[in-house]
């Protein structure tokens, strides 16, 4: 997450870069650092996106292929290749933490520097762009600490389904109930 002092809401900064005051350069600099302010925020989401189908389909493919086999007496896993699929898992789950905690913290440094444009560019100072009013509430002030409720779905996903895979790695008594053959 961004270093910076949070905004205080109830305290925004007067001066503004809106309005006739404006030198052309500035103006034109925080439009194009607002472009690739709010480009690299539909970035970040996408390669997180993206990975999480990723770590979805190797755990899904993985329980598949294991619950699939477990009912042949001819493919018994030894405790070994337990183990080491096993821990295969946690270091999976572990990068993906990590990447996961990495990308929600570079995704709240990129929201805080949409919230410095939005405000450099005047759209919560009041009357600069609607009469009477403040284009943007104090509210959104607050959008570079939104998000962690999609942190958290993410994270949960994943654990629970590399969770499930080990428990189809390590249970071949519940394979067993799923792939009994008729009787």
């Amino acid at each position: 997450m961004s270093k910076r002092t949070p905004f205080d809401p109830d305290r925004l900064p007067s001066f503004t870069m809106s309005g006739t005051d404006l030198p052309l350069q500035k103006a034109e600099a925080l439009r194009e650092a607002y472009k690739r302010h709010s480009s690299e925020l539909v970035t970040i989401d996408e390669q997180q996106g993206k990975l999480l189908l990723v770590m979805l389909g190797v755990f899904s493919a993985g329980a598949t292929l294991l619950a699939s086999g477990k009912g042949d007496s001819t493919c018994k896993m030894t405790w070994i290749v337990q183990l080491g699929l096993t821990i295969i898992t946690f270091a999976l789950l572990w990068v993906w933490i990590w990447f996961s905690l990495e990308r929600h913290n570079y995704r709240q440094a990129v929201r805080d520097l949409l919230v410095r444009c939005e405000l450099a560019l005047g759209f919560y100072a009041k009357d600069a762009y609607l009469q009477g009013d403040a284009l943007y509430t104090k509210e959104e002030v607050k959008f570079p600490s939104k998000g962690t409720f999609m942190l958290g779905t993410h994270l949960f996903i994943v654990v629970l389904a590399g969770v499930g895979f080990t428990l189809v790695l390590w249970s071949p008594q519940l394979s067993r109930l799923h792939y009994c053959p008729a009787h």
